[in-house]
């Protein structure tokens, strides 16, 4: 059997989180406006701080790395189809949620309830 996936509704004072490496996914774009529809806010990951994507967001944190599209261009990484910028993803949040897991004194089995679970 198949768990359901855990989502609260978006609401007014919450903030999306969104990546992507070019900034330029008409989806998530239209997320990003949704999001601020419903008086929220944005925040996005990238490596395009001039995209359309960062253009709707309300912050932008704009990590230096390789990926597909720039791979060969004005970078290089020995990781393969330039995955760099999911692999600095990955630890940038990382380094994110355990902040806040201090600053807010939530523990990792609080964490580990609120995982989603699909096996």
């Amino acid at each position: 059997t198949m768990e359901k996936i855990r989502a609260d509704t978006m609401k007014k004072g919450d903030v999306l989180v969104l990546t992507s490496a070019s900034g330029r996914s008409e989806i998530l774009r239209n997320l990003a406006n949704k999001a601020h529809a419903l008086g929220s806010s944005v925040a996005l990951i990238t490596l395009d701080a001039e995209s359309p994507l960062a253009d709707v967001s309300d912050v932008v944190v704009n990590i230096h790395a390789v990926s597909k599209e720039t791979m060969g261009k004005d970078r290089n990484s020995a990781l393969p189809m330039g995955s760099l910028f999911e692999e600095v993803a990955l630890i940038f949040f990382d380094i994110v949620i355990s902040d806040m897991m201090e600053r807010m004194g939530v523990e990792n089995d609080e964490m580990v309830s609120r995982h989603a679970n699909l096996e």
